[in-house]
């Protein structure tokens, strides 16, 4: 497995491409530049399967249709959040008033514990709300995607529809409770390593007292 990573968009979001067996390709939040996704994906003759989503934000989602109907992908995305894909507000697109929305419709909807196969890769759900409420990380063999659950030294934000700083918390518990080490794949900002987080990060070592 590969992991191709493009900043997208003003809100400097990182999207992921994920290269599975043959020329299968998955991606993970295309927040904007869909003909930049699309470039890194026909120049290296990927076939994209599948579109995972962690959450409905807007700057996770804008190019998620664009590549939906040019590729004939589904759109995946955690239950809780499939009405901020239609929602200018609750998507936080409101922010950047001056910025067009791109809404997309979700062909499946996620809940904690889904496997989401694509010939031999395996992509776990793991449900994460705080940050919306249905925020999800995808595991793929040591890699988690966070989105904006956790960062490098912090956490998403919970004053944007559907955040709530309690659930965050019990969702960054679930996080600290995997025993093996895992490379993180952040919704923004630098990569880091669970065993880093927990041992640098403050909010962790908060809700690991």
């Amino acid at each position: 497995m590969d992991i191709i990573k493009l900043t997208v968009g003003e809100m400097e979001e990182n999207c992921y491409i994920i290269t599975g067996p043959g020329d299968t390709a998955i991606v993970i939040d295309p927040g904007a530049a869909a003909e930049l996704i699309a470039g890194e994906l026909d120049g290296r003759k990927l076939s994209l399967r599948k579109i995972l989503l962690t959450h409905g934000h807007f700057d996770h989602i804008g190019a998620a249709q664009w590549l939906r109907e040019h590729y004939y992908a589904p759109v995946y995305v955690g239950g809780e959040d499939e009405e901020m894909l239609s929602d200018r507000k609750k998507s936080g697109a409101d922010m950047l008033p001056y910025a067009p929305f791109h809404p997309v419709e979700a062909d499946a909807r996620l809940k904690d514990g889904d496997v989401i196969c694509e010939g031999s890769m395996k992509i776990k759900v793991i449900s994460t709300p705080g940050h919306s409420k249905g925020s999800v990380c995808y595991m793929v063999e040591d890699c988690i995607f966070t989105g904006d659950t956790l960062f490098k030294g912090s956490v998403g934000r919970t004053d944007l529809y559907g955040g709530d700083p309690k659930t965050l918390a019990e969702s960054l518990k679930k996080l600290t409770d995997l025993q093996e080490e895992y490379r993180l794949f952040c919704g923004h900002g630098e990569d880091t390593t669970l065993s880093e987080e927990k041992r640098s990060n403050p909010f962790l070592l908060y809700v690991m007292k």
